[in-house]
């Protein structure tokens, strides 16, 4: 099984999403990647950095010289990433809420529970899980992370998604101190991927 760091500070992520997906909510855009796509709300850019990055971390770029760390992991790592979208819109901290996507082959006799169970062992160590939960099919595992990295007290919601012999990951990353009110809206972002 391969091992999966995404997303800001390239943190594990699987995401694997509700079927069957959502429509869109008013107001939202359709997010394209490799052969994936979600609905985030308008602010938020991003798309497939094999064949969109030079305009997906340019308009990162824009941001501010404080993100330049972060676009040098991204363009180093951006194999691992099927689709990554970011919200031009930062909180009062200035951390960048995003969403990554990837994904892995997994064997079709490996329950989601130990590919879950395999990636929670590998967290890089400033990470720690603080919910884990199963939706009724079986085949999506939804966890609430936390990490302080740097300045930054981060909060995640992975998605862990199986379809077939491949696991999604959707990570969303938030500054802690606005995810109560932003995790609505990365359940109901989820609730619309879709993979070819």
């Amino acid at each position: 099984m391969s091992r999966i760091c995404l997303g800001w500070g390239l943190a594990l992520t699987v995401a694997i999403a509700p079927a069957p997906a959502q429509a869109p909510t008013a107001g939202w855009k359709e997010v394209r990647g490799r052969g994936v796509s979600v609905q985030l709300p308008a602010s938020f850019e991003g798309g497939d950095l094999e064949g969109e990055m030079p305009e997906v971390l340019q308009r990162l770029r824009l941001l501010g010289q404080d993100f330049e760390p972060t676009v040098r992991a991204i363009e180093t790592n951006r194999s691992s990433f099927l689709l990554y979208a970011f919200d031009r819109r930062r909180g009062n901290t200035g951390a960048l809420t995003n969403l990554n996507v990837g994904a892995a082959k997994v064997p079709s006799n490996l329950p989601l529970a130990t590919v879950v169970d395999l990636n929670i062992k590998e967290l890089p160590k400033p990470f720690r899980v603080v919910s884990r939960q199963m939706q009724g099919d079986n085949q999506t595992t939804i966890l609430k992370l936390e990490s302080t990295i740097e300045a930054f007290r981060l909060s995640q919601l992975q998605y862990f998604i199986r379809r077939g012999n491949t696991v999604y990951v959707l990570t969303y990353t938030t500054e802690r101190s606005e995810f109560v009110a932003r995790e609505p809206v990365f359940r109901q972002s989820a609730a619309t991927f879709r993979s070819e």
